[in-house]
């Protein structure tokens, strides 16, 4: 899908339809986006977007909240002391989380 919002030479390495924890439980719907330079939220009604860019992204890993017991759930940690975490579509949590450690990687050199 083109997309109106990518920077110049920005590539869509993996999208997914996923919700994004906003708090105690409370989710929001939309696509998740991982670029050569940002991971992307964009939200399904009011088409806003949210962007972590790879070079704050510290860890991503396996999460769970207790309101939405889930084993599809990653979660993101920024160099800015965030956690931001993403229900992903069934089996496509692996495919997430490998893709964000080799981008991540690839970005630390």
């Amino acid at each position: 899908m083109a997309y109106n919002f990518l920077n110049v030479n920005e590539q869509v390495l993996m999208e997914g339809k996923a919700n994004k924890t906003v708090f105690l439980g409370v989710n929001k719907g939309g696509t998740l986006i991982l670029t050569n330079q940002r991971l992307i939220f964009k939200t399904t009604l009011l088409s806003k977007i949210e962007e972590i860019p790879l070079s704050s992204i510290l860890t991503s890993d396996d999460s769970f909240n207790v309101l939405i017991p889930s084993g599809n759930m990653i979660k993101v940690c920024t160099t800015d002391g965030k956690t931001h975490q993403f229900l992903v579509v069934g089996k496509q949590k692996e495919d997430w989380k490998k893709a964000l450690s080799a981008v991540v990687n690839m970005m630390r050199g």
